[in-house]
């Protein structure tokens, strides 16, 4: 992953999100769902291959 700071848990995020949409776009998901939490966290589900 490389660091932990706020800029790479952006990276971090997005990769998934991209990755997500990837599988969406080759129309392997039709649900992509993300969920940002009070306590921070950030869940990222999908109904892809992976």
């Amino acid at each position: 992953m490389g660091g932990t700071d706020e800029k790479a848990m952006h990276h971090l995020f997005a990769e998934v999100l991209d990755n997500a949409m990837d599988e969406a776009v080759a129309g392997q998901a039709t649900r992509i769902e993300v969920d940002f939490e009070a306590d921070g966290f950030l869940t990222v589900t999908d109904n892809g291959r992976g």
